[in-house]
């Protein structure tokens, strides 16, 4: 009896200690974890350029590598299917619309802080509102129905029964049958209606209409000023203001309008359904400028601009590392002026200011913007440093958008709702 009761004491012990243990491995675990997500990340010295050319546009699919082989004799893109208002483009349609250049950024949800999945380009695109008030049974203007802009006049449409539109169920069995929209929809019904999209490799993904009818929104089928690569989309793709790449699908095939909770691809293994872009900045390029007395190039010099085609023949490697630029420069580092050069991003809204520290994040320093400051499309920047003493230093980046709001500082992961943080490196002078 006795050695039964010491028997369970010593195990009462060792359960104690087995749990102290585990508790200090995980609390170790979480704060080297922190540490190592805010750590000051290696220089990668990329050019800067407001447009990214084609080969270094980054690239995500859902089959590695799929690039669809696509007639355009035979190419389509239907609008809702089966209904009284569903209509289908050819990729002549599609080229005779009204259009526009634009330039937009692309950002991959996943990107870290820091990250490479992020790039620019000019698009030539249509308007995506009238082509969805064409199959919701409206026009644009000079009719009943609703505009680029609003979403309001649907609502009264669908009240006064004039608003008619359906959806084609699919056969994918990846997202729900979507309920036909008709005359005599209720208001209210309106508020919940939904875009969806839907691509040749089986991707989708859907948003609520006021997206869809924003007048930032459209569809393209050309990228700097080439006709769409097949690894891009080709022959059209969406763009949408202030979302996150996975809500604008490549390869479209089908567009459609419906009142059910249709998610996505993506937002159906739990990832975010708003997707909206959350700021960055990243800072892409440290060099040397010389003696004080030198004075940097001009901006368009190294890559900076709207005018992609000058910019095809830059020979500057895409990315070297610290100790080859180190090298290059010789034995006179730690003197003169280093210009810091990056990217800044703010979704749906234009780049309001970019801040760089050299100290610890103390005191900040407002960088020159050195591109045009436009909703939906990153803001190329540089700032002339001259430090103090030769040495170690980790440079940080911060920006806000016009609007007066400031990037979030705090860490975070990408899942489910996009990577949060301050873009931090290291750098020898």
């Amino acid at each position: 009896m006795l050695f039964d009761q010491d028997l369970e004491k010593r195990r009462k012990k060792a359960g104690r200690r087995r749990f102290l243990a585990l508790a200090v491995t995980a609390a170790g675990g979480w704060w080297a974890y922190r540490w190592w997500r805010q750590r000051p990340q290696e220089l990668k010295q990329r050019v800067v350029r407001y447009l990214t050319p084609i080969k270094d546009f980054y690239k995500v699919s859902i089959y590695l590598g799929y690039r669809p082989e696509v007639d355009l004799e035979t190419w389509k893109l239907a609008f809702g299917g089966d209904s009284e208002t569903a209509f289908e483009l050819t990729y002549q349609d599609l080229m005779a619309l009204p259009s526009r250049r634009l330039p937009k950024t692309f950002m991959c949800i996943e990107n870290p802080v820091g990250g490479a999945a992020v790039g620019n380009a000019e698009w030539t695109a249509a308007a995506l509102a009238p082509l969805l008030e064409r199959l919701l049974g409206t026009t644009a203007a000079g009719g009943p129905g609703l505009n680029r802009t609003s979403a309001e006049q649907a609502r009264d449409d669908s009240a006064a029964g004039e608003t008619e539109a359906a959806v084609l169920s699919t056969a994918s069995g990846q997202a729900p049958s979507p309920s036909p929209v008709g005359k005599g929809q209720p208001a209210a019904d309106m508020d919940h209606l939904r875009v969806v999209f839907r691509a040749r490799d089986g991707f989708f993904s859907s948003v609520p209409l006021e997206v869809g009818l924003d007048p930032e929104a459209y569809l393209a089928y050309e990228m700097n000023g080439r006709r769409l690569p097949r690894e891009h989309g080709f022959p059209a793709r969406v763009l949408l203001p202030g979302k996150y790449g996975m809500k604008q699908p490549k390869w479209l095939e089908r567009i459609e309008i419906t009142s059910r909770n249709v998610g996505g691809y993506w937002e159906n293994q739990g990832w975010s359904d708003s997707c909206d872009v959350r700021m960055m900045s990243r800072i892409d390029r440290v060099d040397r400028l010389g003696r004080e007395d030198e004075r940097p190039s001009r901006p368009g010099d190294r890559g900076h601009g709207e005018h992609f085609f000058s910019q095809q023949q830059d020979a500057i490697p895409q990315e070297t590392t610290t100790a080859e630029t180190s090298a290059a420069a010789g034995d006179t580092r730690g003197s003169g002026i280093w210009v810091v050069e990056g990217i800044a991003y703010c979704g749906g809204q234009a780049v309001g200011a970019v801040e760089i520290s050299c100290d610890g994040q103390d005191t900040w320093h407002e960088a020159e913007l050195t591109s045009s400051r436009r909703p939906n499309a990153w803001t190329t920047w540089r700032w002339l440093w001259k430090p103090s003493a030769r040495g170690s230093y980790t440079l940080a980046v911060r920006t806000r958008d016009a609007s007066g709001k400031r990037q979030p500082e705090s860490y975070t992961g990408s899942f489910p709702s996009g990577s949060t943080g301050i873009h931090k490196v290291s750098v020898e002078v």
